[in-house]
């Protein structure tokens, strides 16, 4: 029976010489459109595509055991979307109903991020299958 869930985001620890990263909320359909045009990284549906191993499918059973999330990294290349950490998570909650999520940018992008994919959303909410 599928059920809802709501994401507990958590940044990802950085070292203390290390600039924070700005954490904008974003809508996963503007998102995912300017990701499709990364055909070198993009994950479609049910984790086909440029998805590594099993990644997709694990992020599933992960997230069933309650674990806070971590924002995944993005930025862009030549205009698109590219991820440095978490597209796997992304695709996974992408194709699970998730409309709304947190991701993490340098703080040099954050504006431009928030005006093309920006939402007034703030909650995380995906469909899982329980048991």
């Amino acid at each position: 029976m599928a059920q809802s869930k709501e994401i507990r985001w958590i940044s990802f620890p950085l070292r203390e010489d290390t600039p924070l990263d700005e954490t904008v909320w974003v809508s996963v359909m503007k998102l995912d459109a300017s990701w499709k045009k990364n055909r070198s990284q993009y994950i479609g549906p049910g984790g086909s595509g440029h998805a590594i191993g099993d990644r997709y499918k694990k992020f599933g059973a992960w997230l069933e055991r309650g674990e806070a999330v971590w924002i995944p990294w993005v930025g862009l290349q030549n205009g698109k979307i590219a991820f440095t950490d978490g597209r796997h998570r992304y695709a996974w909650l992408r194709d699970h109903g998730m409309e709304s999520m947190m991701i993490d940018v340098d703080p040099d992008l954050a504006e431009e991020m928030q005006k093309r994919f920006g939402t007034v959303r703030r909650a995380s909410f995906c469909r899982y299958e329980n048991g």
